[in-house]
């Protein structure tokens, strides 16, 4: 996106836009609702429709494109988080106890704290280990047999498991 006035402030980071609000060079900035809160930082709630948050709405959300400076457009979609623990980590045992701590209550209030909104259960893939299937709901999987993350935590789908072997 190229500005096309001196009044628009465009930077590679957000984190560099926070800043500029922290100190008064900005008057607002588009972030994560999730950074204002992290911030101290007045927001305004969007809408579900158009605040990429809600699984629902991707279809509506995946009509707004974006076309940036260099040509290449971006389309929108919803926004997901996803954890695992890759079969080859060093430590997969205490990566486990991580998940298990992340999707568990204390985990969770530790994201509402911060302005992230938890998906209570998880939800988690087939290949889920057992000992996550407490905290977790199972994967929605579409008619079509593509597994479709609808949680902030979990596998993102079968194809990234299969590839990464994870």
């Amino acid at each position: 996106m190229k500005a096309n006035t001196e009044k628009v402030c465009i930077r590679p980071k957000s984190v560099e836009l926070v800043a500029l609000v922290e100190e008064g060079g900005i008057d607002y900035a588009f972030e994560y609702r999730s950074v204002a809160v992290q911030h101290n930082l007045s927001y305004v709630d969007l809408p579900a429709e158009i605040d990429l948050g809600n699984v629902a709405y991707e279809d509506f959300y995946n009509k707004v494109k974006v076309q940036k400076a260099d040509g290449e457009t971006i389309t929108a979609s919803t926004v997901v988080y996803g954890i695992t623990v890759p079969k080859n980590a060093l430590n997969p045992e205490l990566g486990l106890e991580f998940v298990k701590f992340v999707i568990g209550d204390a985990g969770q209030k530790i994201f509402a704290d911060r302005g992230q909104t938890p998906f209570v259960p998880a939800v988690g893939s087939g290949l889920l280990p057992a000992e996550l299937e407490p905290y977790t709901k199972p994967l929605l999987t579409l008619a079509t047999g593509s597994p479709y993350e609808l949680g902030l935590i979990g596998a993102l789908s079968r194809p990234f498991e299969e590839k990464y072997n994870c």
